[in-house]
């Protein structure tokens, strides 16, 4: 019987403590813009912040995972949300950088690259193996040299390196990207440092959300000031504050 009640009032304590956190970014949301629920919702929302044409179709529209961590609380849920749409072929991801993964719509990445095979003028028989690697079955995050091999060889795959189709960090082990991410990777950085030294430079090192989403920059225009926010919330390099006035976001130092 108290077993029951402390699980209960653990439940109940830890429900409150979802719904207070879940609460934190209500000012983004309303009747037209609802508040995502699940992985999905989530990723077309963020999606549509951002006017992808401005990149003339040489990437196709991602989202950074730490930003559905901003949205959604619970981390398992999203986890495995995101394992079960990259399982059934709804998604890939792509590593973009030593801490950011992409997560992108497979039909556009397969569009995206197909277009770049051609334009990149890579040799014909890379390029239908590497399409051909991505089509058949699910895609890991993480993909072996013995699982690239069963489409490619290995002086493709370096080939595919090379380009920018496949990235490495250890010997053998290899991810999805795509040959323009630094495009991305540089429009995203740039603007996350407007933003971060807009909050780095106010007092406390702390401002209110909708004040930083007021900020203008020619840096931050691209992608958007809720784009970086989610980020840097969802990344904890700052901490969200409930008060009166709104979400509070405060800087956290580095160690």
């Amino acid at each position: 019987m108290l077993k029951r009640k402390l699980r209960s009032n653990v439940d109940h304590l830890l429900t409150a403590k979802r719904k207070a956190a879940e609460a934190r970014l209500d000012i983004l949301f309303s009747d037209d813009v609802p508040r995502p629920t699940n992985v999905q919702e989530c990723i077309k929302y963020i999606r549509e912040l951002v006017d992808w044409r401005q990149f003339c179709e040489k990437i196709p529209p991602i989202v950074i995972q730490s930003q559905l961590y901003s949205i959604l609380v619970d981390h398992t849920q999203i986890d495995n949300e995101i394992n079960a749409l990259r399982c059934q072929g709804h998604v890939v991801i792509i590593k973009l950088d030593a801490g950011y993964y992409g997560i992108v719509n497979k039909k556009e990445y397969l569009n995206t690259v197909k277009r770049q095979i051609e334009e990149l003028d890579l040799e014909k028989e890379t390029g239908d193996g590497f399409i051909a690697f991505c089509t058949e079955g699910e895609l890991d995050v993480e993909l072996g040299g013995k699982q690239l091999l069963q489409n490619l060889t290995e002086p493709q795959i370096n080939t595919l390196v090379r380009s920018g189709y496949l990235t490495s960090e250890v010997t053998g082990m290899f991810y999805l990207s795509i040959p323009n991410a630094s495009l991305f990777l540089r429009t995203f950085n740039d603007g996350l440092k407007s933003l971060k030294s807009i909050i780095k430079r106010s007092k406390f090192k702390e401002i209110l959300l909708t004040e930083l989403l007021k900020k203008e920059g020619k840096k931050m225009k691209k992608l958007g000031n809720i784009y970086y926010s989610l980020h840097l919330i969802g990344a904890e390099v700052v901490k969200i504050v409930g008060t009166t006035s709104g979400p509070l976001l405060r800087y956290v130092e580095e160690d």
